[in-house]
């Protein structure tokens, strides 16, 4: 960013979450807290409505993936669309789960965002496919999926690309075809805590990992966001929702683990 001379501002509000997501993560590394019971398909509505909220915005050519909060631009479906899949994986209704599913792929087919409908699609259906007769249902969602991935990559918005958001690896290889390919294996490392088995992996974990990897390649083929390294909170912020149920649930099943077998041992 300094070597491009943009703006310290720009850059300074994503280093500031980044430590704080860090240091939380740590923190319920070390001790986790219990995670409150709260109805999913609640969650799911709210979350539902944030979303078509974007569409009472301004937007930007025709495009509607942002709310503003007075000078703050927050993307809302980079944001909770970790947490709606961390939602969905509860119900165990496998209906609620289609619909909502199918749902929150419109939304963002209609913002339009092909990034997160790849994304998005993919992931939930990984997680469809372990319903309770979830063969049945997911092949459904496939072949819907398959569908509106290609609908939205033929029908691409026209926004122009901004350097250090949505081209920021460009501005990397530019300096230096090491400090590039850094950056790129970077990157990819982001998706690791999710598909490595520690203390194990579950479905949902499989889920999200497929879900930021979509995302971390998306860039690749089209004008998208880059995490982490592209100007902009909202995906920062919805990894670190990602990487914080992983680092609670699994810190708090191993303390169960442990103290049970003190108590058999």
């Amino acid at each position: 960013m300094m070597y491009f001379d943009v703006p310290a501002a720009v850059w300074l509000l994503n280093l500031a979450v980044v430590c704080l997501g860090t240091f939380i993560s740590l923190l319920l590394l070390k001790k986790p807290v219990p995670q409150p019971d709260i109805n999913p398909i609640l969650v799911l509505a709210v979350l539902s409505l944030l979303l078509v909220g974007t569409f009472f915005s301004s937007g930007v050519m025709d495009v509607h993936r942002w709310i503003n909060i007075n000078s703050l631009q927050l993307n809302v479906g980079l944001m909770v669309t970790p947490l709606i899949l961390i939602q969905i994986s509860r119900i165990a209704t496998r209906t609620f789960a289609l619909t909502f599913s199918v749902l929150v792929t419109i939304v963002f087919l209609l913002q339009p965002d092909a990034s997160l409908v790849s994304a998005f699609a993919v992931s939930v259906y990984v997680l469809l496919v372990k319903k309770p007769r979830g063969r049945q249902i997911g092949l459904s969602f496939l072949f819907f999926a398959l569908f509106v991935i290609g609908y939205s990559w033929h029908n691409l918005d026209g926004l122009e690309p901004v350097r250090y958001v949505e081209t920021i690896t460009a501005m990397a290889r530019e300096i230096s075809m090491t400090l590039y390919f850094v950056s790129i294996i970077s990157l990819l490392l982001l998706v690791v805590p999710f598909v490595y088995p520690y203390p194990k992996n579950d479905q949902l974990s499989i889920s999200l990992g497929i879900y930021f990897l979509i995302s971390l390649l998306a860039p690749f083929f089209g004008h998208f966001p880059v995490m982490f390294m592209g100007y902009g909170i909202s995906p920062i912020l919805g990894y670190f929702i990602a990487l914080v149920w992983k680092i609670n649930t699994h810190s708090s099943e191993t303390r169960k683990e442990l103290v049970l077998l003190k108590k058999t041992g």
